[in-house]
């Protein structure tokens, strides 16, 4: 029978502590945030919007670090939307990580709806091996309901520095968190 006490005292060490805002943004289109200190463990995005795309009922964020526009991110996803569900790999999204789905305005249903998103970027500062995130968002409105669980892989061992999120055509609140952990 493994040993329960030291399975749980390996596991507090990853739980974390405290929470520490580092900047937050409230804009339209892209949000960058830059200069990212070195002081926490991990790093976690807190996003509220929506897009205003009126030709689409749903659109993509999507996430870079440090700038790289090169092919060097991989991503998956799960999603599912009360009737169906199913999941989809990289694709055509290797210059940039899918974080989320979230709702359009391309009906008057959803013009007053909001997605909400959580991004974890984990161990953002150790430079000994590649970048990855998971995320978890949704939407529920009238007539389109979804949510979907992204994971990433940016092939790069550099401290992640800056972290641009992609919205295109969206309104976005977004709050950037220092994880730290004991």
């Amino acid at each position: 029978m493994p040993n329960l006490a030291i399975i749980a005292s390996s596991f507090s060490s990853a739980v974390a502590t405290s929470y520490e805002s580092i900047a937050t943004s409230t804009t339209a289109g892209d949000v960058t945030f830059t200069s990212i200190p070195s002081t926490f463990q991990h790093l976690q995005l807190r996003i509220l919007g929506k897009n205003t795309n009126t030709t689409y009922s749903s659109v993509y964020w999507t996430v870079r670090f440090n700038g790289d526009t090169g092919n060097n991110y991989d991503c998956h996803s799960i999603y599912a939307n009360g009737s169906s569900a199913g999941a989809m790999g990289n694709g055509t999204y290797t210059n940039q990580m899918i974080a989320a789905e979230i709702i359009a305005t391309a009906s008057p249903t959803n013009s007053n709806n909001s997605s909400p998103v959580i991004i974890d970027i984990l161990d953002y500062k150790d430079t000994t091996k590649n970048k990855v995130m998971r995320s978890i968002g949704g939407f529920d409105s009238v007539t389109v309901r979804n949510i979907r669980l992204c994971g990433g892989l940016w092939m790069n061992t550099s401290a992640i520095t800056s972290v641009t999120i992609i919205g295109g055509d969206s309104q976005i609140h977004a709050a950037l968190y220092g994880i730290k952990a004991s």
